[in-house]
C-alpha cells in the first residue's frame, strides 16, 4: 500500500468505505481505534494490486472521532474519520 487512503462518506453513519491503492496484493487488517487508542473494531480484507474499495460496518460505534489503521505484512497506513450517528 502507498499513502493513498480515502474514507467516505465522512462523516459516516452505518457504513464507511475505504478506497485503498495497493502497490501489491495481499491480506490486510483494518482496525478502527478510538482517540485513546483502544481498538473498537477489527476486520480483514484481501487487496489486489491497484485500486481497492472495501466497506466496513460502523453500526456498533458510538458517535465520535476514530482512527482507521490498515496494517499489512509490508505496509502500514493511517487515516482518521469522524463518525456521525443519525
Amino acid at each position: 500500500l502507498n499513502s493513498s487512503v480515502a474514507v467516505y462518506p465522512n462523516p459516516a453513519s452505518n457504513t464507511v468505505l475505504l478506497k485503498l491503492r495497493a502497490n501489491e496484493g495481499g491480506d490486510v487488517i483494518i482496525r478502527i481505534l478510538d482517540m485513546s487508542g483502544k481498538e473498537r473494531l477489527r476486520t480483514k480484507a484481501t487487496l489486489i494490486k491497484g485500486s481497492n474499495t472495501t466497506s466496513v460496518s460502523t453500526e456498533s460505534l458510538t458517535p465520535g472521532t476514530y482512527i482507521i489503521r490498515v496494517d499489512g505484512a509490508k505496509q502500514n497506513l493511517h487515516s482518521s474519520f469522524k463518525l456521525l450517528k443519525e
